[in-house]
């Protein structure tokens, strides 16, 4: 009897491990990126992708953001961040529509169509590499902590580094600020630094773990067990995750300008993620972004619903993400946004 009772559970031992195991292969993107060792131009007139939570509100003037950030008191500790994505999706189902999965398995590891991403990766394999710099003006003191998001949806939120901002008194100077993942090895005075880039906290990867899986399940599929490290995709970095005066439990009201953000070191390559696609004889004109036309221009998606019309001038921004065919009279063209 204690010979059975101890087979079992070594098996429930054993399954309860199996589960635990952390498994690359769910975790696989169809990769179309441009892969750079440094990328500037991070802009929302280069089709810069945003994201982030509502304690934020971001307004761009030109190639700067004005990010004002507000937090109520007696709501626990502050971890609301914002994103600057310089990756996108294009449709990887039939005709090219789009699948809302982004992985080529499901968390069963069965093989499922999923769509595309395109835009641009930063190689930081290199410990070298691993700076982002920027430039910014604060109107109160605060901390801005910056972590790494890769093509698979990880965060290196198991080392971030955080950067104090003195209150910007003079609003013709912009204070640089330097932030690293490697502990300034290469001793260029770095204002914040880390000494890892992996995933520690994140709760789900691209939305797989805790919004279509339980609670439960999700350490498993995810990283092996709750809060265990997860190596990421450091040749694949995709997305900066900023967050100001992190872990606050202070009611705030501050605001934070950005420009001249560059990812990696060395010579950058720009951002442009507004390329469209001429299908039948258009002749639009881009410029910054921005569409023109002499007359109306009308936005459909694949399925042929209109999604935006407007009057002589379309800001790409405004529109939704995916395949669109834009109708003006200058002709058709087709945009991947």
């Amino acid at each position: 009897m204690k010979k059975i009772l101890l087979t079992i559970a070594t098996g429930v031992l054993f399954g309860s491990m199996t589960m635990a195991q952390y498994d690359p292969t769910l975790w696989v993107v169809l990769d179309e990126t441009e892969q750079v060792t440094a990328l500037t131009g991070l802009t929302q007139a280069n089709g810069i992708q945003e994201g982030g939570a509502a304690a934020y509100t971001k307004t761009w003037n030109g190639d700067v953001l004005e990010v004002n950030f507000v937090f109520a008191a007696g709501n626990g500790k502050n971890y609301n961040d914002f994103s600057l994505q310089f990756c996108k999706w294009k449709g990887g189902g039939v005709d090219g529509a789009m699948t809302g999965k982004y992985f080529t398995k499901d968390t069963s590891g069965v093989d499922q169509a999923s769509d595309i991403a395109i835009g641009y990766t930063v190689d930081m394999t290199e410990e070298a590499n691993r700076y982002v710099t920027m430039e910014v003006q604060a109107s109160d003191a605060l901390t801005l902590r910056l972590d790494l998001g890769d093509i698979a949806g990880k965060l290196s939120n198991a080392s971030s580094p955080i950067a104090s901002i003195a209150q910007t008194t003079d609003n013709t100077v912009w204070t640089p600020v330097t932030f690293s993942w490697n502990d300034d090895s290469e001793g260029l005075g770095a204002d914040a630094n880390a000494t890892e880039i992996a995933d520690q906290y994140t709760g789900d990867w691209w939305n797989i773990g805790s919004t279509n899986d339980y609670d439960a399940r999700k350490c498993s599929y995810l990283r092996g067990g709750a809060n265990t490290k997860v190596a990421m995709d450091v040749d694949k970095i995709v997305k900066l995750a900023l967050t100001i005066d992190n872990e606050t439990e202070l009611a705030t009201d501050k605001t934070l300008k950005i420009r001249n953000i560059k990812v990696g070191t060395g010579t950058a390559v720009v951002m442009d993620m507004t390329d469209i696609e001429t299908i039948s004889g258009a002749a639009l004109e881009v410029v910054d972004g921005v569409i023109y036309s002499g007359g109306a221009i009308t936005v459909t998606n694949v399925a042929g619903q209109v999604v935006k019309v407007a009057d002589k001038t379309l800001e790409i921004s405004s529109l939704p993400a995916g395949v669109l065919v834009i109708t003006a009279a200058e002709g058709t063209a087709k945009i991947v946004k």
